[in-house]
């Protein structure tokens, strides 16, 4: 309430405002600071921060008691606040609220009442060197962003506005010297494409079904405070794409988000240029947060027939809004849901949330005899190896430490998690588990969609249509499994909290997803393989994909594709791919590779090597395995390298 009011009457002259706020901060000012008002932090800030924006804001139009009833409110406030985070929130790995909105309030407010107040000098000393130290706090220098793509947009603000103002304080431009700025561009156009579902990782991920008004302003941002051309792009497709539904469309000037930072520091800085994406990598990782996207499309092509994967494998691990997922997939087609986490979050702590929406049950991921990954940050992943070329990319994510967490006193007895995956062009998806426990365990490999799941047992076929791409899924296994499918969450979701949806209807929680698992029998080592194709929704039958031809246990042919992937455990796991036809060869194994008459030698023992032949010339990538900085630091801090899989 105050904050508008102050900034309409900055706007307008009109003192109507003015004074409505005087009356609501002067109200506030004599409420206890640490009575009722201090349950709710948000609330809290809130309070201090309307304070503090009449201080400055009409500090013209306070007699002297009013200034000194409202300095003395907001140093109570704030200096709860600063006490609180003071050899605390610098060090943990996040508090969310804080890093969310609570540290943007409290740099506001010390800076509204600074010179005035003597305790705010030692409030910005403390918030400054923090930001400089911790931000972006979900963020690698690759630009990804650990919660997600909903729980991205509360952070959009504090990202854009605190460093405008250390630039206009003290000539420092914190944009201009972190690398995240630039590479964040790539995360939303790779990870949120203009028109399509996103990545569908954290909480609430799931419920943006494309982007729309709050990263068209962000993007417009970033094409101004790092003049990247890519964000341009992507800001006016969002309009564009919008104008199907309406003639106008989501224009920048409709979109609340950032408004006011556009209006002091945006409006008089000139986007750059928008350039087409086309020619950029169909795929990309974010190692930093531990995510891989793929596309069979070219990005600057519409999404009605790109097949979108996101894969998540994160030395972040899993706490606050991230979830249980390491090693899971989500995949999108048409711009929609195909093979998706599903559940509702309803509330932090409801009981579908908490047993199964961020439970490793809700994800296209593994359990262990029925268990999934401990919620702590000791339960994390990373990419170990990635490899993209013109029609293939590849990627391995390796799991095999988000199954135990000595502080929830959980293991599982992993040993062994890496997933192997491959996008090959154009409709074809390959996911290849290696698993190995320290005990025999049953193994179960999940999938989940938001539409019906029709099986083939006998044929070790399933189906899945959304509408835009019909999936049809071969899925093999290294030993005996039983394939199992419902459409009942296993947690029901309850309305408690009678919250509303923007039409003013009450939410509701149906049943409306369903969800697949095929499980082995106790083993210690297992393999799993899918083998997905899509093609576009129509009269679609089985016969209208091309036939999968198995030549043996470890061999098949689909198309112009021969895949060779040993099921025998006691093999060593690999994937060797080739494409007479289009010129293509693959291998994870770090052999040499043949490709016509020319021979690669990998530079290590476990490379993944990709020969595609262009113009006639065949040429070589080479991906060896590795394991990111935070990886290895929290390797290191547990002293888990002696049981690590590297």
């Amino acid at each position: 309430g105050v904050d508008p009011l102050c900034k309409a009457y900055v706007l307008t002259g009109d003192r109507r405002y003015a004074e409505t706020a005087k009356i609501w901060a002067l109200e506030a000012a004599r409420w206890d600071p640490d009575g009722v008002t201090r349950i709710n932090d948000f609330g809290d800030s809130r309070i201090m921060l309307s304070m503090a924006l009449v201080y400055d804001t009409l500090h013209a139009l306070l007699d002297d008691p009013e200034k000194q009833q409202l300095l003395k409110a907001v140093a109570a406030r704030g200096g709860n606040f600063y006490r609180d985070y003071k050899n605390n929130k610098e060090a943990v790995v996040l508090s969310n609220h804080v890093w969310q909105h609570i540290f943007h309030y409290l740099f506001d407010t010390a800076l509204a009442v600074q010179g005035d107040l003597p305790e705010a000098d030692e409030w910005l000393t403390y918030l400054y060197e923090m930001f400089l130290a911790r931000a972006p706090i979900l963020g690698d220098t690759d630009g990804g962003w650990a919660h997600g793509l909903s729980y991205f947009t509360m952070n959009m603000a504090v990202l854009v506005d605190v460093p405008q103002v250390l630039k206009k304080v003290t000539g420092f431009d914190f944009i201009k010297h972190t690398p995240w700025y630039w590479e964040n561009t790539y995360y939303f156009l790779y990870a949120f494409p203009p028109g399509s579902a996103g990545s569908g990782f954290a909480d609430n991920s799931d419920d943006l079904p494309e982007p729309q008004g709050d990263y068209l302003a962000y993007a417009d941002a970033l094409s101004r405070l790092v003049q990247n051309p890519y964000a341009a792009w992507y800001r006016d497709r969002i309009t564009d794409l919008s104008q199907k539904n309406d003639a106008i469309g989501i224009q920048l000037e409709d979109t609340t988000m950032l408004r006011w930072y556009r209006l002091k520091y945006l409006y008089g800085i000139a986007p750059a240029e928008p350039k087409s994406p086309e020619g950029l990598p169909k795929a990309r990782v974010f190692e930093g947060v531990g995510l891989v996207t793929m596309h069979s499309q070219d990005l600057a092509k519409t999404p009605e027939k790109n097949l979108f994967l996101a894969m998540r494998s994160s030395p972040f691990g899993t706490y606050s809004h991230m979830l249980a997922d390491n090693n899971s997939f989500n995949l999108v087609y048409g711009g929609d849901r195909l093979f998706y986490h599903t559940g509702y979050k309803v509330a932090m702590n409801a009981p579908h949330r908490q047993l199964f929406y961020k439970h490793t049950k809700s994800h296209n991921g593994i359990l262990i005899d029925g268990q999934g990954q401990p919620y702590h940050t000791e339960a994390y992943g990373w990419i170990e190896n990635f490899l993209t070329g013109d029609s293939v990319s590849y990627a391995v994510g390796n799991a095999s430490n988000a199954y135990d967490s000595e502080s929830e006193q959980f293991d599982a007895g992993l040993k062994t998690f890496k997933r192997h995956t491959l996008m090959l062009d154009p409709d074809i998806v390959v996911i290849y588990d290696e698993l190995e426990a320290k005990k025999p365990v049953d193994w179960s490999f999940l999938l989940h969609s938001y539409h019906e799941i029709n099986l083939n047992s006998a044929n070790r076929v399933l189906f899945t249509d959304n509408g835009m791409g019909r999936a049809k899924v071969h899925l093999f296994a290294s030993d005996q499994d039983t394939w199992t499918v419902t459409d009942k969450y296993e947690v029901p979701a309850e309305s408690w909290r009678g919250l509303r949806d923007k039409q003013g209807e009450l939410l509701q929680y149906p049943d409306n997803a369903w969800h697949f698992a095929a499980s082995t029998g106790k083993v210690k080592r297992a393999r799993f393989l899918a083998i997905v194709q899509v093609k576009p929704s129509g009269e679609l039958m089985d016969y209208d994909f091309s036939e999968l031809q198995k030549i043996d246990r470890d061999s098949f042919m689909l198309g112009n594709w021969s895949l060779t992937v040993p099921m025998d455990v006691s093999m060593e796991a690999r994937i060797d791919i080739l494409n007479t036809s289009d010129g293509v060869a693959f291998t994870s194994s770090g052999k040499e590779l043949e490709a016509g008459d020319e021979v690669f030698q990998a530079r290590s023992s476990n490379s993944a090597i990709l020969a595609e032949q262009v113009n006639g010339n065949w040429i070589f990538k080479e991906a060896i395995p590795g394991i990111p900085s935070a990886a290895e630091i929290a390797l290191k801090a547990l002293n888990l390298n002696s049981g690590a899989s590297y």
